[in-house]
């Protein structure tokens, strides 16, 4: 097997190796569409990726545009991209999201370490319709219909998902928030297909308010017959600049991966602009991505 394709199954998502039904679908177990987040809280970019509920758009505005890119080192050749509009309708959000993550460098060989041709495709696309509404004051909700194709090799499949989140948030006097989702999740679903479904939480621990505050927050993701995350993580923001730091551990069969997630944001006006990095296992360099939001506010 290819070196970057092993380190991905066993390093972060071993679907690959364990007879997942579509190629690369381990590929968006890196973190395209979340800065430093944790799994079901992965809203700040509002591509609703992670989280449907996440595209919901804020009071005050009427539509927004998100782009967000991520790249590893060469030795594992992963990049991703994903963009994502939403805008009001009739007091619900809608949106439609297109995300691409690939492998570049997978040498073909025969018999030998000789390479045979050209090198091996491997790469994944999901395209994402969302809708979301807050039905009630403190809870938003989220559904999202996905077409993911895949592609290894000569070896070609797409498939439909469907796909729920919901956010609690100002819960208590700590402003908490409480979240859960899954990520493509289809009716006919096996343990091992690679569907995962997150829980997190988080709360104020230090201040007052939204850009002068500190938060604490935990993070629980599951594939089943897969993989498991268990991810810590806190939050600071003072005025216009954000930053985010925690620690995750995945487990996948008898092997247990440990990395440190980093980010830093800017808002500005109506613009948030982000970089985030995550420690690689086994002494790999790290993956980044580059996140920009932009929203239009109404008239």
């Amino acid at each position: 097997m290819p070196r970057a394709v092993h380190f991905i199954a066993l390093a972060f998502a071993p679907a690959a190796v364990f007879g997942q039904r579509i190629p690369g679908r381990d590929l968006f177990d890196f973190p395209l569409g979340s800065v430093a987040e944790g799994g079901a809280l992965a809203i700040q970019s509002g591509d609703g990726l992670r989280n449907p509920a996440g595209v919901l758009l804020p009071s005050g505005v009427r539509a927004r545009l998100s782009l967000s890119s991520l790249l590893t080192s060469s030795e594992l050749g992963v990049s991703g991209q994903l963009i994502s509009v939403a805008g009001l309708w009739h007091g619900s959000t809608l949106g439609l999201s297109v995300a691409r993550a690939s492998v570049t460098g997978i040498v073909r060989t025969d018999s030998d370490p000789q390479s045979v041709g050209g090198d091996v495709p491997y790469n994944a696309l999901v395209v994402s319709a969302l809708a979301a509404r807050r039905p009630w004051r403190q809870l938003s909700v989220g559904m999202a219909l996905r077409l993911l194709r895949g592609e290894l090799d000569v070896t070609t499949r797409t498939n439909l998902g469907v796909d729920a989140g919901l956010v609690a948030d100002h819960l208590s006097a700590l402003d908490g928030r409480l979240a859960a989702s899954s990520f493509f999740w289809r009716p006919t679903s096996e343990r091992g297909d690679g569907q995962t479904f997150s829980v997190s939480g988080d709360l104020r621990a230090l201040g007052t308010g939204d850009t002068r505050s500190v938060r604490a927050g935990y993070a629980l993701s599951s594939s089943p017959g897969l993989s498991s995350e268990q991810y810590l993580f806190t939050t600071a923001r003072y005025l216009s600049v954000e930053a985010r730091t925690g620690i995750a551990r995945t487990d996948a069969f008898s092997h247990t991966a440990r990395r440190w997630r980093l980010a830093i944001g800017v808002h500005v006006d109506r613009y948030f602009a982000a970089i985030a990095r995550e420690d690689s296992p086994s002494g790999v360099a790290p993956s980044y991505q580059f996140t920009l939001t932009s929203t239009l506010p109404n008239p």
